[in-house]
């Protein structure tokens, strides 16, 4: 990527994250946001308030929301193998049928 950020503020363990909500979103929460079908809400609030990149956890999961067109084709594309979907994007199938989002390896 051309543009690294230097504002990390949260390292946990290995992982350095972008700016985000300090609180863990509870999964109850969280699915009603995708239930009542607005989980744009919650998208246009990180990226308004934290810009290109934002953090966010849904349970145990940490979540980063990329909105920056260059940094999606680096995650999706150039680095693709280094991005590896966990079970929770694999799911997700159901809702968003098999994508740059969904897929991995040669199907990606």
């Amino acid at each position: 990527m051309s543009e690294s950020p230097n504002w990390v503020v949260e390292v946990r363990g290995k992982y350095r994250f972008p700016p985000g909500l300090k609180l863990n979103l509870p999964l109850y929460l969280t699915r009603r946001f995708f239930r009542i079908g607005n989980p744009i809400l919650l998208f246009e609030h990180l990226t308004k308030t934290y810009g290109k990149m934002a953090h966010y956890r849904v349970g145990p999961s940490d979540i980063i929301l990329v909105n920056e067109p260059e940094f999606i084709r680096e995650i999706l594309v150039v680095q693709a193998q280094n991005f590896i979907k966990e079970r929770t994007q694999k799911r997700m199938r159901i809702l968003l049928g098999e994508g740059l989002i969904t897929s991995d390896g040669e199907s990606h």
